[in-house]
């Protein structure tokens, strides 16, 4: 940018409160801070706010308000509407196997099969197998172990832990919706 254009910007910028321009090149031009805040404006200020005006950040516009109690009911409301709230239940680090257990519920009841069992239940039958697959016979750090409902639910299975057997993901999707224990044969090789 030429000396003459950068005189040209300068006086046209003088009347604006903020002439935060930049050139062509992208650079700032004429750049000045913004009026200091008032004492009115300070007093009102939380913590927060004072200490990042002090230290020369901008901080955003919610940072350090707190909500009224009649905002906190509507976002308490708000939040209990929406397909994800979960009653406040904390997932934590098992998150996924929360949604997974939820999916198989929701798969169960659209099937309306009988029964059901717990994340614990299924825990225990995994432990008992040695975290393997009974059809492969890979082990869990390997694989990822699924709930295989060894008579289907669209054949009319039920979701009790009787009816399920670990299984790695490949080997459940190639069962599909057959008819097969895998545990008869574990149990059978464990004896001989």
């Amino acid at each position: 940018m030429s000396e003459g254009q950068k005189e040209k910007l300068r006086v046209a910028n003088l009347g604006r409160k903020y002439p935060n321009r930049k050139s062509s090149k992208g650079k700032m031009v004429n750049r000045k801070s913004p009026p200091p805040f008032t004492e009115e404006h300070l007093n009102n200020m939380s913590e927060v706010q004072r200490s990042a005006y002090a230290s020369g950040k901008k901080s955003p516009f919610w940072l350090g308000k707190k909500m009224s109690e009649e905002t906190r009911e509507k976002m308490k409301l708000a939040q209990s509407k929406t397909s994800r709230y979960r009653g406040g239940i904390s997932t934590g680090v098992n998150a996924k196997e929360y949604l997974r257990k939820k999916t198989l519920e929701r798969i169960a009841r659209k099937h309306n099969a009988e029964g059901s069992h717990s994340l614990a239940e299924w825990e225990a039958l995994k432990m008992k197998f040695r975290y393997m697959c009974l059809c492969c016979k890979k082990c869990e750090p390997e694989i990822k172990l699924t709930e295989d409902h060894i008579v289907p639910l669209v054949k009319g299975g039920s979701d009790y832990i009787n009816n399920i057997q670990p299984l790695c993901l490949s080997c459940n999707g190639k069962k599909w919706a057959k008819i097969i224990d895998f545990r008869l044969t574990e149990i059978y090789e464990r004896t001989n």
